[in-house]
């Protein structure tokens, strides 16, 4: 059964549900500017879909449903050690041209992305930000992985660099 765990709040899903996380972190908010800010999404790779041909149909659907979507690079790298896509584009929002970085890998059927969003203005600190979050990633139920049971213990560092390699 599908469920959400964290330090404030606990629940189980209906059965048969699924789980579909997002979880958000936004920069703090300064009147009259937009938040940088970095969502964390889970979904399901469908049958016999790689994690190229569902990153291929995710930024087809963001380019027939964005004004102005413009594909800026792709690429592969690393995420928490598992294989990963990285993509930046922009696209004209109604209020402004806003820059987002997606970073997404499967873990078995499961399939985690990091989107930051900001506008042109804060691309570079919303770069920053981002880079550090991801270099905390880490995926408990690999071999090897990270666990919690250890009483709250640290992740251990991950290893120096992204392993990002531009392909446009």
């Amino acid at each position: 059964m599908a469920g959400f765990r964290n330090e404030l709040v606990g629940f189980e899903a209906p059965e048969g549900w699924d789980d579909k996380t997002i979880v958000a972190f936004a920069a703090p908010v300064e009147p009259g500017k937009f938040s940088p800010n970095v969502v964390m999404t889970k979904d399901k790779l469908k049958a016999g879909e790689t994690l190229r041909s569902y990153a291929d149909r995710q930024i087809m659907e963001l380019a027939r449903r964005l004004e102005g979507f413009d594909l800026m690079e792709s690429g592969d790298r690393t995420l928490g050690g598992l294989p990963a896509m990285e993509y930046r584009f922009t696209w004209t929002s109604e209020h402004a041209e806003l820059h987002q970085r997606s970073v997404m890998t499967a873990s078995g059927s499961d399939v985690i992305t990091f989107t930051g969003t900001s506008t042109h203005d804060e691309e570079a600190a919303l770069d920053e930000a981002m880079d550090k979050l991801l270099a905390t990633v880490t995926f408990p139920k690999q071999a090897g992985g990270y666990s919690p049971a250890g009483g709250g213990a640290v992740p251990p560092p991950a290893p120096a660099g992204t392993g990002w390699t531009p392909t446009r």
